[in-house]
């Protein structure tokens, strides 16, 4: 999707200004708003699987929140110097559950505490965060807020649905009409009307954990999530920094790092600590040039070192490796069943490994997929750069941060050619993968590959000694230093 006719829109109807009792319904809501959109317009799969619950499975759930938000909350008056906004979709190392963004970096600052949001109403355990708290009791009390809220001042709740309407209906028209698409307004009116109740809520209760904490930093993962963007408009009143860490692939196609130049949000990070300066350059977002700085992924370095010295690649069979999204993953599945078919079984091995956000529910969604017999991968109980390092050749599509993370594998990078990101379409224009049209295509790009020739590897997507060069930049800016510039 074209980004310049969203923000032409945004800035015709003046939307990143447009507010209800304090919520910049827009700026909180155009993420989901312009996927829905891309979702008609290319007949895509959503990107998350909800888990289908029991009531006795949903009542477990419910009652796991209850226990967290009393044993797990924070409630001391104790100051921190760092609170971390930590990735609630950890994954499994060595018996714990990490989060990959911000744990290496917590354990090399002092008083520092964690807070995360529960994953479909659960959290990984056991973690590997220390001083780690959970914010369930927001969300219940949010929850519980919203029903008294709609159910008990009805007439204030028709009076800011009626506001919404006034302010999305046309937009929303017009972005409709530029990409003909009909998608039904209902939809962003009830995501727009719960926006407003979580904001009310939420506002107050991160407002008093922040006063309680008084950090002298704020970490965040996904800034454009809805919890961080309200507590970086807590934090500006406050004269506290918060610092976004790059959690995935940016570009110019991203809606949540792409927004008319020149505009100011209270809603956006301070800083933004980058995978190197490839991606800095990449997007249009809030945040000035120079605020953003390029430290590494310390993460990815940590693990592509321990697996590229203990994996020996596997060259007979050839490994082929998909890597799937909940948007194009109906095609992509029917792609590698088909793909198997059209392969010497006994020459090539065929890995499906699905998205976390896959892994509940695929075998409803992907029927064809579940019969084939293909190994699919449906958890992260071994770690996704362990089959980087076993595998010779890659196919993904869409957009994902993980193609960037096996071509430092070295590997034979294939993008299925059906809505996929500019980003991905340049990197096979640079020579690091080639695009395909369907299986046929396909089939003879991995019949044509050649080994001595293959294994592409770009240092550019990935500063080095990442870990080093956040923490460095972090202490200096607790210090009051200014921080040296990390462009390359």
């Amino acid at each position: 999707m074209n980004l310049d006719y969203v923000i032409d829109t945004e800035v015709k109807y003046d939307l990143y200004n447009k507010e209800i009792d304090g919520f910049h319904l827009w700026v909180y809501e155009r993420a989901e708003f312009i996927w829905e959109i891309e979702r008609k317009k290319y007949a895509l799969n959503t990107g998350h699987s909800m888990p289908k619950e029991s009531v006795l499975e949903r009542l477990w759930r419910i009652a796991g929140m209850f226990g967290n938000a009393f044993f797990h909350s924070w409630t001391s008056g104790r100051h921190v110097n760092v609170l971390f906004l930590c990735h609630e979709r950890r994954v499994l190392i060595d018996g714990q559950y990490e989060c990959i963004y911000t744990d290496q970096i917590a354990e090399c600052l002092s008083d520092s505490i964690s807070l995360e949001r529960p994953h479909h109403g659960r959290h990984y355990r056991p973690p590997r965060t220390r001083h780690l708290y959970y914010t369930d009791r927001v969300e219940l009390k949010k929850t519980l807020f919203y029903l008294v809220e709609m159910k008990l001042r009805l007439d204030k709740y028709r009076k800011i649905r009626s506001r919404i309407e006034q302010i999305l209906v046309e937009p929303l028209k017009e972005l409709m009409e530029l990409y003909e698409v009909d998608c039904e307004m209902e939809y962003f009116i009830q995501l727009a009307l719960a926006g407003y109740y979580d904001y009310q809520y939420k506002c107050r209760a991160y407002d008093k954990l922040l006063r309680k904490l008084h950090p002298k930093m704020i970490i965040e993962v996904v800034g454009y999530n809805a919890d961080c963007m309200i507590v970086n408009e807590i934090a500006k009143t406050m004269s506290i920094p918060t610092v976004e860490l790059q959690h995935g692939a940016t570009g110019r196609e991203h809606i949540g790092y792409n927004y008319a130049q020149g505009v100011v949000l209270q809603q956006a990070p301070d800083y933004f600590l980058a995978f190197s300066d490839f991606w800095i350059d990449t997007a249009r977002g809030p945040i000035p040039e120079n605020c953003q700085f390029a430290v590494g992924y310390p993460y990815l370095e940590r693990q592509s070192k321990r697996y590229k010295e203990v994996t020996m690649r596997e060259t007979d069979p050839r490994i082929i490796l998909f890597l799937s999204q909940g948007p194009v993953g109906e095609r992509l599945s029917a792609i590698a069943v088909q793909l198997r078919q059209l392969l010497p079984q006994k020459e090539y091995r065929i890995l499906y490994k699905l998205h976390p956000n896959e892994f509940l529910g695929w075998r409803d969604r992907y029927p064809e997929l579940y019969a084939s017999g293909l190994e699919v991968i449906d958890n992260n109980s071994k770690n996704l750069y362990e089959y980087f390092a076993m595998c010779s050749m890659q196919v993904g599509g869409f957009t994902t941060t993980a193609i960037y993370e096996g071509l430092c594998f070295g590997l034979d990078t294939y993008i299925y050619d059906y809505c996929v990101a500019p980003e991905m379409r340049r990197l096979c224009e640079s020579g690091y993968g080639q695009l395909f049209e369907n299986v046929d295509q396909l089939a003879e790009q991995i019949r044509d590959y050649d080994k001595e020739t293959s294994g592409i590897q770009n240092v550019d997507f990935w500063k080095s000694d990442a870990l080093q060069n956040a923490v460095s930049w972090i202490k200096e800016k607790l210090s009051g230093k200014n921080s040296v510039s990390m462009r390359a």
